[in-house]
């Protein structure tokens, strides 16, 4: 009942949001932006982890805990960033650079115009916390969940995207991670069969070694490119090592 009544009132600002989206993100936009709230180095760090390739190549180190992992990053990763892509291009939302004059907006980074609703970053980014957190301790998915919010809202800060992008990108990438593992939850194929297991470490081989040479867009973020790639080749070859050895992992 208490959704009945609210809903007029839901549909009302919605269109109100849709209708005057530039005037409803502007001021939170530059209040945001403008609080210099680091150094740019940093905010580069930061908002890379949004990157779905970084994303997908950190799974990795949850394979021994959950097997299936990489396949259900990876058909995550591909239904979002269809919708995503989908989205931006019916969208045509203009980014805070092309609307905003350039002496009120700090741009770190690269410069971008044009594709800015919904923050594929920020799909990204609380996609992987909604995969991650049911394989997590409890006292550790709070922080997970703190990160991956702090990541969203980074491209805020380094003049990206809309609080609306980011709000929405949010939501997209929990709920929208939720349904595909409900949806995908009694799919076998590809997750037992080694074929499967051999193809999906394949790609993500492919991925982790590209990530050597993926900053994003973002240059200060290259070392920190480079050390997730080793370290993710290291430990996918050290488990293959044990593994092919007929060791245990625990």
């Amino acid at each position: 009942m208490l959704l009945f009544l609210a809903a007029p009132l839901i549909v009302f600002f919605g269109v109100q949001l849709v209708l005057n989206y530039y005037d409803c993100n502007i001021p939170l936009f530059q209040f945001i932006n403008g609080a210099n709230l680091g150094p740019d180095w940093l905010w580069q760090n930061i908002t890379f982890l949004g990157d779905s390739l970084p994303g997908f190549v950190l799974l990795i180190f949850f394979i021994r805990r959950h097997p299936p992992i990489l396949w259900q990053g990876f058909l995550i990763t591909l239904a979002l960033g269809i919708g995503v892509q989908a989205a931006k291009h019916l969208g045509l939302v203009s980014r805070p650079a092309a609307v905003l004059d350039p002496q009120h907006i700090h741009v770190i980074g690269q410069l971008l115009r044009n594709y800015s609703f919904p923050s594929g970053h920020s799909v990204a980014a609380l996609a992987m916390a909604a995969l991650l957190t049911p394989l997590l301790p409890k006292p550790a998915r709070y922080p997970l969940l703190a990160l991956a919010c702090v990541v969203a809202w980074s491209r805020v800060v380094v003049g990206a995207h809309w609080p609306g992008d980011v709000i929405t990108g949010g939501l997209c990438g929990w709920y929208g991670t939720h349904a595909v593992l409900n949806l995908t939850k009694s799919w076998t194929w590809g997750f037992t069969q080694r074929w499967g297991q051999v193809c999906m470490h394949g790609i993500w081989v492919v991925a982790a070694v590209a990530l050597w040479w993926h900053d994003g867009g973002y240059p200060m973020a290259e070392p920190l490119a480079r050390v997730l790639s080793v370290s993710a080749l290291v430990f996918w070859g050290w488990t293959w090592w044990v593994r092919r050895r007929g060791g245990v992992l625990n």
